[in-house]
């Protein structure tokens, strides 16, 4: 039995697989693997390195590789793995959204799809002694996934990371109950204030306004943020004493008093 070890499979037409779609097979693989471990991970960042196992070229040609573990990060290898197999199976036969799967994941497994019409004749992923094998119905399942609904105003809570200010002033919100990532930038990309505000709340769970643009399924994959606040952010009344005298809240009750009755 192979733990923590996944690979990729390629048969070409007439028992030929070019290095042009075998290196691409195995990039696509890895950015892949890449995703969905930071998706699946407690801090929503990568923890596992992949070293080559096992490079051979025949009939089929295959790669495989194996997951070590990054330093100071917990072991999420099987799950990575589990994660890539039943989603891959999942897309097969369904446009639903697979547990761990962003967009760039949902990208990659579609573009190893597509290799299945461009001179590739079979494309497995494969680990231990189970495979799945990729099938141009991925494409379809993909497409109607990522495919734009409508745009609504609306919020959206997560985990402020991936800051980018390259081509304009772009990050991303990491959702945790469909485990993907929404891409963000300011509505108002002149807006000084709130883009310090992005910076101040980088790394933080926040709760982000604007105009969102979702899926025909409406799930949100695009913000266009007017406001953000973030979720742990301390009260700014720490004690009922702080609004004694504010208001005359039960006539002769001392207000301190009240407030703690509320409490309780």
């Amino acid at each position: 039995m192979m733990e923590n070890i996944i690979g990729i499979r390629l048969s070409g037409v007439d028992n030929v697989v070019y290095l042009q779609e075998f290196l691409k097979a195995g990039n696509d693989l890895m950015e892949l693997l890449v995703e969905v471990d930071a998706s699946t991970s407690s801090n929503f960042q990568p923890t596992t390195d992949w070293k080559l196992r096992k490079l051979s070229y025949s009939s089929p040609a295959e790669l495989l590789v194996e997951g070590v573990v990054k330093e100071d990060q917990a072991d999420n290898r099987a799950n990575i793995i589990e994660a890539v197999r039943t989603g891959i199976k999942l897309l097969k036969t369904t446009n639903e959204r697979p547990r761990g799967f962003t967009d760039k994941a949902l990208e990659k497994a579609r573009e190893l799809s597509k290799m299945m019409s461009d001179g590739v004749e079979k494309l497995e992923v494969f680990s231990d002694d189970t495979f799945e094998l990729l099938s141009l119905g991925i494409i379809d399942n993909v497409t109607v996934i990522l495919r734009p609904g409508r745009e609504i105003f609306g919020s959206i809570e997560g985990h402020l990371e991936t800051l980018n200010s390259h081509d304009g002033f772009k990050f991303a919100i990491y959702e945790p109950i469909l485990l993907r990532r929404i891409r963000c930038e300011l509505l108002n990309k002149n807006d000084s204030l709130l883009k310090k505000r992005v910076y101040e709340l980088y790394e933080h769970n926040v709760l982000v306004t604007g105009l969102l643009t979702t899926n025909i399924r409406g799930e949100a994959q695009f913000a266009k943020v007017t406001d953000i606040i973030g979720k742990n952010q301390k009260q700014r009344l720490k004690d009922a004493s702080e609004i004694v005298g504010i208001y005359d809240v039960k006539g002769d009750i001392d207000p301190v008093e009240y407030v703690q009755s509320l409490r309780e």
